[in-house]
């Protein structure tokens, strides 16, 4: 359990940096630079992956009984699955409606998954692993959308998302160019535009044109396709690939 625990505050703990320490966050971009700090953040996320799914199995190995679910939750839990598969995948595609209309669709299919899988699993390492990741998802999506709500300066500002603090670590060419990339850098976009930071920092760029805006624009397309890869995704990851990761057959 101890290497579970480990895991999670390692993993948990990386992903919450924008929850905690925003500012410190910015700092720390400025100072390392972009490619630097992501690597950073993938090495500590991956030993915190490793260590969680290790971790899981060997606390499985001595269970610890909490509650026993009903066994209709095993069904919830596949049909709750494949939703939050489809929002984990429209997180990272752009120009989906689904992120237009509810910012960090990937967070909620995070959350969505964690209280499926605790619908139908009440081992002690279950309610302990599941609950994390809800209790994350919910306070990350909270503290998410008081940043779209934000400006770049902390002040509200309808229509427009939070400034990310690499937008303020670049030079300035302008104080036209600096409200072109606060714009930009955030999360929400105005006619619900989806831009990933790095790419709305291209796009401040005199180099950036005007192109991105109308490339990104959210269609139905991309919704279909993150609905496509989402049901594959759901489908590879219970017939193929849950038991050995997990440890847990599925199908």
């Amino acid at each position: 359990m101890s290497a579970l625990v480990a895991g999670l505050v390692l993993f948990l703990g990386v992903h919450s940096v924008r929850i905690v320490a925003d500012r410190w966050r910015g700092d720390m971009i400025a100072r390392l630079g972009p490619m630097r700090w992501k690597a950073v953040y993938s090495l500590l996320s991956a030993a915190g992956l490793v260590l969680v799914v290790w971790g899981y199995g060997q606390a499985r190995l001595d269970p610890v009984v909490i509650f026993s679910p009903p066994p209709w939750t095993r069904y919830a839990t596949s049909l709750l699955v494949l939703p939050a598969f489809v929002l984990i995948a429209a997180g990272n595609l752009p120009g989906t409606k689904m992120k237009a209309a509810l910012g960090h669709p990937m967070v909620l299919g995070t959350g969505l998954w964690a209280f499926a899988h605790l619908l139908s699993n009440g081992l002690l390492a279950d309610v302990v692993l599941f609950g994390a990741f809800l209790a994350w998802a919910i306070a990350d999506y909270a503290s998410a959308r008081r940043r779209d709500r934000r400006g770049p300066q902390g002040g509200e500002r309808s229509g427009v998302g939070a400034g990310d603090r690499l937008a303020d670590a670049l030079p300035d060419s302008s104080d036209t160019m600096r409200s072109r990339r606060d714009r930009l850098a955030g999360t929400v976009y105005p006619q619900g535009m989806n831009v990933p930071p790095e790419a709305a920092l291209r796009a401040a760029s005199p180099q950036g044109g005007e192109g991105l805006g109308a490339a990104l624009r959210p269609s139905l397309g991309r919704d279909a396709l993150a609905v496509v890869i989402g049901v594959v995704a759901a489908a590879a990851f219970a017939l193929w690939l849950h038991g050995p990761l997990i440890g847990v057959r599925v199908a």
